[in-house]
C-alpha cells in the first residue's frame, strides 16, 4: 500500500488549482495529476506535451461554412450609414415615411434616416435597396 501514499504525496506538491463547483472538472484534473506522476520525464514538459496532445488543432481550425457571395454592400463603399432621427422637445423621437416603402404603396413609417441623402427608410431591406 506504499505506492498510493507516495503518489498521494507526489501529487500535493504539483496538483493543478481547480476553482468552479463542477464534480467533473475536479476528477478529470485529479486523473491528469494521478497520470502525470510516475513519468521518467520533467513534470513541465510531460504537462506541456500531454496539453498540446489533448487540444489538438483546435486553436486552427477553420470557420466552417462557405464563405458569402455577396460582394461588399454599397453602403460600406458609398460610407452611408443609417442613423435615428433626433427627438423633438418632449422627448418622443420622430419618425417619417420610408421612401421606398411610399414608392411600393405601403405608408410606413421609421425613425431611421440616411444623413447623406436625407430621406427615411427603414433598415432591413429598405436602406440597402434605395442606395443600390
Amino acid at each position: 500500500m506504499g505506492g498510493v501514499d507516495k503518489n498521494d504525496q507526489m501529487k500535493s506538491y504539483y496538483t493543478i488549482p481547480v476553482s468552479g463547483k463542477k464534480w467533473w472538472s475536479r476528477i478529470l484534473f485529479n486523473l491528469v495529476d494521478r497520470i502525470t506522476q510516475p513519468c521518467k520525464r520533467t513534470l513541465k514538459s510531460f504537462r506541456i506535451d500531454l496539453a498540446t496532445q489533448l487540444i489538438g488543432d483546435l486553436s486552427s481550425r477553420r470557420k466552417r461554412g462557405r464563405p458569402s457571395d455577396e460582394p461588399l454592400s454599397l453602403r460600406n463603399v458609398k460610407r452611408h450609414f443609417p442613423e435615428y432621427l433626433p427627438t423633438n422637445e418632449s422627448g418622443k423621437r420622430k419618425e417619417r415615411k420610408c421612401k421606398v416603402c411610399f414608392h411600393a404603396g405601403v405608408r410606413k413609417m421609421t425613425s431611421y434616416f440616411c444623413p447623406d441623402c436625407n430621406v427615411g427608410l427603414c433598415t432591413a431591406p429598405c436602406f440597402r435597396t434605395y442606395h443600390q
